[in-house]
């Protein structure tokens, strides 16, 4: 098991279908992207005999600029479609999208959409 690899498997999974994806938060974001980062609870028991695993990611999808709220909606929209239409054609299980703004460290806001994900993994 190796969880690393996991969190890069979905972004190349993204990049793959056109959505641009890291494993990590960067240090000066250039939206639009998606982060793959570890869910809560990251990992839990999945069966009783202890040979599987789940394992939760959160992709987090990041709008870029717009001119407005509504375009910028529209645009989250799209991204999240996209995202969940990778997404499916793939062993992932989408649990649920919360949105909320981000604020990285290098300035700005940027509304997000928070794919939370999961799939089993054995030990």
């Amino acid at each position: 098991m190796n969880l690393a690899e996991e969190r890069k498997a979905v972004a190349d999974l993204l990049n793959a279908g056109g959505v641009r994806a890291a494993t990590h938060v960067p240090s000066d974001p250039k939206p639009p992207l998606a982060m793959v980062v570890p869910g809560s609870p990251y990992l839990a028991a999945a069966d009783t005999f202890g040979g599987s695993r789940t394992l939760r990611l959160d992709v987090w999808l990041v709008a870029g600029t717009a001119t407005n709220n509504a375009a910028l909606t529209d645009t989250l929209d799209a991204r999240i479609a996209e995202a969940i239409a990778i997404l499916d054609a793939d062993e992932w299980l989408l649990e649920d999208v919360q949105i909320d703004q981000w604020e990285p460290a290098s300035g700005g806001k940027f509304p997000v959409a928070i794919l939370g994900i999961q799939t089993t993994i054995t030990s």
